[in-house]
């Protein structure tokens, strides 16, 4: 378990390389402890992690990530089950709209009403 959660750890510090080639030297030295591990899962993700490499470092050459499409397709994800809770008229994407602002003014709403709880 301990040696699972240092492996872990260690990949952390892949996001902090400003450079694609220490990047890649840190994954090498790391897949290396992985698959000499003996721990089946790590080593498949280690693998997996191997695989896919070069697509991951494309990340030091733009600087951005899938992060923003991935949290807009879970919004849609939220609203599609929904489309049968809201009035038919409505299209998918003027329900998408309704569920990002209404999340949006119960976030606030939550804010505000924390803060006035303090000038009480």
């Amino acid at each position: 378990m301990a040696r699972a959660w240092a492996i872990k750890e260690l990949f952390r510090d892949f996001w902090a390389y400003q450079a694609a080639g220490w990047a890649k030297r840190h994954v090498e030295r790391l897949y290396s402890w992985a698959i000499r591990s003996r721990l089946g899962p790590i080593k498949a993700k280690a693998r997996m992690i191997k695989t896919h490499l070069p697509n991951i470092l494309i990340y030091f050459k733009h600087g951005i990530s899938n992060a923003v499409a991935e949290g807009l397709n879970s919004k849609i994800q939220t609203v599609n089950p929904m489309q049968g809770d809201i009035d038919p008229s409505l299209d998918l994407e003027t329900a998408f709209y309704l569920t990002v602002a209404v999340s949006k003014w119960r976030h606030e709403s939550h804010t505000n009403l924390r803060r006035t709880r303090f000038l009480v």
